[in-house]
């Protein structure tokens, strides 16, 4: 019975760190496997830099990459539709292998990062929920449809937490 309380107690401690370090690093991301040769892992945040905000988006995928000016389309449950012109950061492939059995199966990853600008009307129309996100990504074009919210709100969030650390400093 004690060893069933102490290991409940340690696993509750795990998921409250696990929590708390999830709020600091404000990201919401999600993995899409449209195709098998095209599933993909995305993240999403917000950040500031001066007086302007951003949506940076991050892309992990055996192939995909930002295209040399990123754009982005959301649709939120509305209907409505936003436009996003964007600002391509940093792409970079490793490569590396994996051993199935006898085996070695080579692998390759691509990491690529975009940032996009967002106005604070943007943010408020964000926060009715993403109902369809679309990348400009090459070789295919990521597109993904949500039933539920699972963007728009916590983005709108993470713009609340940006501005309310100027505010507090």
């Amino acid at each position: 019975m004690k060893r069933l309380v102490l290991m409940l107690f340690v696993v509750g401690v795990m998921m409250s760190s696990y929590a708390v370090g999830r709020e600091k690093r404000q990201t919401v991301s999600y993995t899409h496997k449209a195709l098998a040769a095209e599933g993909c892992s995305v993240l999403y945040s917000v950040m500031k830099h001066d007086s302007v905000y951003y949506v940076v988006v991050s892309v992990k995928s055996d192939r995909m990459k930002f295209q040399k000016e990123p754009r982005m389309l959301i649709k939120t449950f509305s209907g409505k539709v936003l436009e996003l012109k964007g600002t391509l950061f940093d792409t970079d492939a490793s490569s590396f292998s994996v051993d199935v059995g006898d085996f070695s199966v080579p692998m390759r990853m691509v990491n690529t990062m975009a940032q996009f600008k967002v106005t604070r009307e943007q943010f408020e129309l964000l926060r009715e929920g993403v109902a369809k996100v679309r990348l400009s990504t090459l070789p295919i074009e990521h597109e993904r449809t949500f039933k539920k919210d699972k963007l728009g709100k916590k983005l709108y969030n993470f713009y609340l937490h940006q501005m309310n650390k100027d505010i507090s400093f």
